[in-house]
């Protein structure tokens, strides 16, 4: 009785679903990277706002094109990943696909992100400290 439990019958007529439509147009592309914008913009933080609002102060307009490219990029990223997830036929994770590539990618990623992470972390300490000891003097 277990094992009739165990097997997975597909009802008569069932179709499988295609997934999202493709973008036909401009307008539809960016209305699709909707849920993108809303997932970006929930990543900025005060840390974000307060070195934005820094650089915009120190340097003016002329790393306004930075701005904009981040958050696209950021949106374009998002959405693909999200995509991926959703739409794959193998069901497989996002470590999954980057194993078909090359099997030595996903390592690579790991590396390369704990390098920039904690040269981040770094900075970001060292920049911690000089204002603490501008602040006790």
């Amino acid at each position: 009785m277990a094992d009739d439990q165990d097997k997975c019958t597909v009802p008569v007529g069932y179709r499988k679903e295609a997934g999202a439509p493709i973008p036909s147009s401009s307008f539809s592309c960016v209305r699709s990277m909707g849920p993108g914008i809303v997932l970006v913009l929930t990543w900025l933080g005060a840390g974000d706002i307060v070195s934005a609002a820094t650089s915009g102060g120190n340097y003016g307009h002329a790393l306004m094109w930075i701005f904009v490219a981040c958050i696209l990029f950021g949106c374009v990223f998002v959405s693909i990943v999200a995509k991926y997830q959703i739409m794959n036929e193998r069901r497989e994770t996002i470590l999954g696909g980057l194993v078909r590539l090359h099997r030595l990618f996903p390592p690579f990623v790991l590396v390369s992100a704990l390098v920039v992470g904690h040269s981040v972390i770094t900075f970001l300490l060292a920049g911690a400290g000089a204002a603490l000891g501008r602040l006790t003097g």
